[in-house]
């Protein structure tokens, strides 16, 4: 998102107040990708365009930020191909854009072209080898008689710098896969060791209160989705979540970004999906 910077003041003196007005300059906004490439599944791309920082944005109006003109280009260094516009219901805004003959290769090296108006933007990404959890299972959470979570036995390949992003789905309850809480990790304290490791359900934004909010209950087939992501998209996410306290004035120039032109991410998954049904 794009930030209009502005210095704000307030001075006051028991009953003695006084208001200070700044004007604020205007800011270029920024075409913003969020795209991602995942072994054996097409490229997704969403193009947008910022907003400034006190501009207000609303559910209804968000389609007047997304870029359906693009041209996005996606080339593993010998194949390419034009993406096409699609519309997915899953992801919000549901406008991206999405390859159709070149799905994702482990191994692979993928180089990403967003022409916007007169804006190019170019990012690079890899999919490196996928890693599992050895075992997996589910636990009741202490005091509870019907909700748990997952806990794993994880082995960390004797490489450093391995990083990971998980995600859960409750097969026939959740729409799509939700990172789960405290999603990111990575080995600087495991490097190469096997160790237990526990995984909280994360949820829809609408789904974020009532008990079971980080809680699988007894009785639900949970699908851990594991990705092995490179520093660059693990770097990303990690400034998001540092970024998103709630508070107003927080800059959103922390949030790091790998594409060159504009603004966001470009980041490649090596995923593993194992399932459990959680019983006692």
């Amino acid at each position: 998102m794009r930030r209009v910077f502005s210095l704000v003041f307030l001075f006051s003196a028991l009953a003695c107040t006084q208001e200070i007005n700044i004007p604020l300059p205007d800011s270029k906004d920024q075409v913003v990708i969020e795209s991602w490439i995942e072994n054996g599944s097409p490229a997704k791309v969403i193009v947008t365009r910022s907003a400034g920082f006190f501009e207000p944005i609303y559910a209804d109006s968000i389609q007047n930020y997304v870029v359906l003109n693009a041209q996005v280009t996606l080339s593993d260094g010998v194949n390419s191909e034009l993406l096409s516009l699609q519309i997915d219901e899953s992801v919000f805004p549901p406008f991206l854009y999405v390859s159709s003959t070149m799905l994702g290769e482990v191994g692979k090296t993928y180089e990403l072209e967003v022409v916007a108006d007169e804006d190019t933007l170019r990012a690079t990404t890899q999919i490196l080898d996928p890693i599992r959890p050895d075992s997996l299972w589910f636990e009741l959470e202490e005091g509870e008689d019907s909700l748990g979570y997952l806990k794993a036995l994880v082995t960390d390949p004797d490489t450093p710098g391995n990083r990971y992003r998980f995600f859960s789905k409750r097969l026939g309850r959740d729409l799509i896969y939700y990172p789960i809480i405290g999603d990111l990790r990575e080995d600087v304290l495991v490097n190469g060791l096997s160790f237990e490791t526990f995984f909280y359900r994360g949820n829809a934004p609408s789904d974020s209160t009532g008990e079971e909010s980080a809680y699988f209950r007894l009785g639900d087939t949970i699908v851990l989705k594991t990705t092995h992501i490179d520093f660059d998209h693990y770097k990303f996410w990690e400034s998001i979540d540092n970024n998103s306290g709630g508070n107003p004035f927080s800059s959103p120039g922390n949030v790091r970004s790998n594409v060159s032109g504009g603004f966001g991410i470009w980041g490649g998954y090596a995923a593993e999906y194992d399932t459990v049904i959680a019983i006692p």
